[in-house]
């Protein structure tokens, strides 16, 4: 793994091999608060870039090539902004497969990305998203002052599931036993 990717790495249709955790931050870096999955992956990959176990990938959507990366990590997080919420609010949530509504890859999410990689490769990680409320996805260049101020928490977060989630493959067999 270590190698870190961008949206338009040739690695990306290379059937490139990935057995770690990956991390996925995606938005429109013209599309103001949009832009905070994107930059929070930009930020992580910096941190975890000697790595070797974990992966991140900053982009501007999801495809549906990315099912790929999703069958064959151990456990992937999403990071992207939402609507709805009150604005620089942040939550974590399970993903659950669900196929799209229609077939168009500028539509899908998480959990049509699991959904897809259970049907094409027969399996996929764990995954979890990280969200954080937005309160403009207008055209901008920038964040608004509310999502940039939670940018930092956001990677603070984000760093936390991964050592989180690090904990947990380390366990050794048995120390978790039930029964005596």
């Amino acid at each position: 793994m270590g190698r870190k990717k961008t949206e338009n790495d040739p690695w990306l249709q290379t059937g490139y091999k990935m057995t770690g955790i990956l991390i996925i931050g995606y938005g429109s870096l013209v599309r103001g608060d949009d832009a905070a999955g994107y930059l929070a992956a930009r930020e992580l990959e910096r941190y975890f870039a000697d790595d070797p176990d974990v992966e991140v990938l900053a982009a501007g959507q999801l495809t549906p090539e990315m099912a790929e990366y999703v069958a064959e990590s151990s456990f992937v997080l999403f990071i992207d902004a939402s609507s709805g919420d009150e604005p620089g609010e942040i939550r974590l949530a399970r993903v659950h497969p669900a196929m799209p509504r229609s077939g168009s890859s500028h539509h899908f999410t998480p959990a049509s990305l699991v959904a897809a990689a259970q049907k094409i490769y027969g399996e996929a990680a764990p995954t979890m998203a990280l969200t954080v409320a937005g309160c403009s996805f207008e055209l901008a260049d920038q964040l608004s002052k509310g999502v940039k101020a939670r940018l930092p928490e956001l990677v603070r977060q984000a760093k936390d599931v991964v050592a989180t989630h690090r904990r947990l493959l380390d366990l050794p067999t048995g120390s978790c036993s039930l029964a005596e």
